[in-house]
């Protein structure tokens, strides 16, 4: 469970949308549900790897409207 992106409150999946699509620094941490638990991402390398994943898996687009 994420409870916090980059420190800001994550309640519904747009929240985390917008935490990231405004997310200027070269990471994005994601704090989950235990205390002492996150995950800490690369901005740059995520972004990049997006479209592979996407095809890989099969998935047409990363999200809907």
């Amino acid at each position: 469970l994420v409870e916090k992106v980059n420190g800001r409150t994550v309640n519904r999946l747009s929240d985390l949308v917008e935490i990231l699509e405004s997310s200027a620094g070269p990471y994005d941490v994601f704090e989950l549900g235990e205390p002492g638990r996150f995950i800490v991402l690369d901005r740059k390398a995520a972004l990049e790897a997006g479209p592979e994943i996407l095809k890989r898996y099969g998935v047409s687009k990363d999200r809907n409207p």
